[in-house]
């Protein structure tokens, strides 16, 4: 029996964007986890502010208010690395 869904992404964070997430208000970690559960299915889900990052390949920005969440796509293996993650002041 095969499913109709496909096999989600697997989320992976780099250190950075590991210690920038841990910073974060407890309710601020909820929004994000919200956020990426939806990116794990749906990498480009209509329900995201999503924008390719121009200068960069593969890589994309999710605004979640003033945080950023910068991830880097691997559509072969399907992993989303998340790159970094945090206020757009500081992100940039």
């Amino acid at each position: 029996m095969t499913s109709t869904l496909s096999e989600p992404f697997q989320i992976v964070f780099t250190k950075i964007a590991q210690k920038h997430f841990g910073a974060l208000t407890n309710k601020t970690k909820r929004k994000v986890a919200k956020i990426l559960l939806i990116l794990e299915l749906d990498p480009f889900s209509q329900r995201l502010n999503i924008k390719k990052m121009k200068s960069l390949k593969d890589t994309y920005r999710i605004r979640l208010g003033d945080i950023r969440i910068v991830y880097i796509m691997n559509s072969e293996n399907k992993i989303l690395t998340i790159a970094d993650l945090d206020f757009r002041g500081n992100i940039y």
